[in-house]
C-alpha cells in the first residue's frame, strides 16, 4: 500500500507499504528500519531541533520527531540493534539564508547527531545540493528509490 509522508509527519510501514515524499527541499527524509521483520518509518524533518520543551512529540523537528519514530518503531516490535536509516534531502535552496543560516545543512547535521547518539547505522544516504527530489521506500526490499 502506498502511504504518503506529510509534510512535518512521520508514518509506519510493514512489509508491502510504500512510504514516500514528493518535493523534497531543505526538509530531510529520515528512514529507520528493522529488516529482520520489515518494519519501518519515515520522518518528514521540517527544522533541526524544537523551539521549546514544552512541545512534547511535534514531528516537525528533528529531535521530537526522532523520539516519536523511536517509539511507533518500539511500539511496532523492532529491536534497536537492528535498526538501519536511511536518508535523503537537506537542499541549499536559498542563496543567502539571513538569520536561519543552511536550514537544509542544519537539518541533515540533526538527523546525524541523532542517529549517532542512538547509535543507529546510517548506510545511504543522498544530502545537500541544491536540487529537490522525490523519495520512496519499499518496506518489503528496503529499496530507497530517488528521483
Amino acid at each position: 500500500m502506498q502511504k504518503i509522508v506529510k509534510m512535518g509527519d512521520l508514518v509506519l510501514g510493514h512489509a508491502g507499504d510504500t512510504l514516500s515524499i514528493c518535493g523534497l527541499g531543505s526538509c530531510i527524509a529520515l528512514v529507520i528500519y528493522d529488516p529482520a521483520i520489515q518494519v519501518g518509518c519515515m520522518l518528514h524533518v521540517l527544522l533541526p531541533q524544537s523551539p521549546d520543551d514544552k512541545v512534547l512529540f511535534d514531528t516537525r523537528y528533528a529531535d521530537q520527531g526522532f523520539d516519536r519514530m523511536m517509539n511507533y518503531l518500539k511500539f511496532a516490535g523492532a529491536t534497536k540493534r537492528n535498526l538501519l536509516a536511511k536518508m535523503v534531502g537537506g537542499t541549499s535552496s536559498l542563496k543567502q539564508y539571513g538569520s536561519f543560516g543552511d536550514i537544509g545543512k542544519r537539518n541533515e547535521e540533526a538527523c546525524r547527531a541523532l542517529l549517532k547518539a542512538h547509535n543507529i547505522q546510517l548506510i545511504s544516504e543522498d544530502c545537500g545540493g541544491f536540487k529537490s527530489r522525490s523519495v520512496f521506500f519499499d518496506v518489503s526490499s528496503m529499496k530507497f528509490t530517488i528521483r
